[in-house]
């Protein structure tokens, strides 16, 4: 299990460091085949909790999304109330097919994987800072996820949140955010034109929504009644179980970056 892990880390991060300073088509490209996957996923942790997903839509609406994000470098703000829109139809002219519980629970998969996977292409189309904003967010949520690991397996004593995730800890939790804060301070004036008074907040942030984005995945898993959502990367489990962090960063980091500049 362990090489598996290592080896999979040793081939996919300079693969994704790669891809993201490569940037464009190539960063599409993989965000997509992530979304498309990550949505299969979702849909099937649905099934496992009795639900039965609009597959199709939801799938067509991740791929219209985030076409629509690199054509227009922008993110369409008409495209959640419109995506709800036409789930509505879907609900409305299916039913008894799809219930409303369906319905909801499909449309928020869309904006929970391809609405967050965007932002991350969002992140790189900025002009002259995208590259290193996006490596800036790997680095950190990379950071977070292992100092939390490591923290919670010499440290941890208190549990974090037991009825999502019995295995995190706030030791843990602690470890990672210590874990973001200091390399964002130390890495960060390396590739971004942000003053400390900036990066530490920014870091704070990124921790928590790490933090979030990995309890909330372990929500969904754990409803469903599975230990990971997939078995796409050997070692790792499915997609959403690696991007799981990154879902909630993404977007943070983006916003962060337009409000301060």
């Amino acid at each position: 299990m362990l090489i598996q892990r290592v080896l999979v880390a040793v081939v996919g991060i300079p693969l994704l460091i790669g891809l993201a300073y490569a940037g464009g088509l190539w960063l599409w490209v993989l965000l997509t085949l992530i979304s498309f996957w990550g949505l299969r996923e979702y849909y099937d942790l649905l099934q496992r909790m009795g639900i039965n997903p609009l597959r199709v839509w939801g799938q067509l609406g991740g791929l219209a999304l985030l076409l629509m994000v690199y054509w227009g470098r922008d993110f369409p703000t008409f495209f959640p109330q419109g995506a709800l829109f036409l789930f509505l139809l879907v609900f409305l002219f299916a039913y008894p097919r799809y219930s409303l519980v369906d319905t909801a629970a499909s449309y928020t998969g869309l904006l929970y994987v391809s609405g967050s996977l965007s932002h991350l292409l969002l992140l790189r189309f900025i002009p002259e800072w995208g590259f290193p904003l996006l490596l800036y967010s790997l680095i950190l949520t990379w950071v977070n996820d292992t100092a939390a690991y490591l923290g919670g397996r010499f440290w941890g004593r208190r549990k974090l949140c037991p009825g999502l995730s019995p295995a995190k800890t706030w030791e843990g939790a602690s470890s990672g955010l210590v874990g973001v804060v200091v390399t964002g301070v130390l890495v960060g004036p390396r590739l971004l034109p942000l003053s400390p008074w900036h990066l530490v907040p920014l870091a704070v942030l990124v921790a928590a929504a790490g933090q979030a984005g990995d309890l909330i995945e372990s929500g969904i898993k754990r409803m469903a009644g599975a230990k990971d959502s997939g078995r796409f990367l050997p070692g790792h489990g499915g997609i959403l179980d690696r991007f799981d962090s990154l879902f909630l960063v993404g977007p943070v980091v983006y916003y962060f970056w337009r409000f301060v500049t």
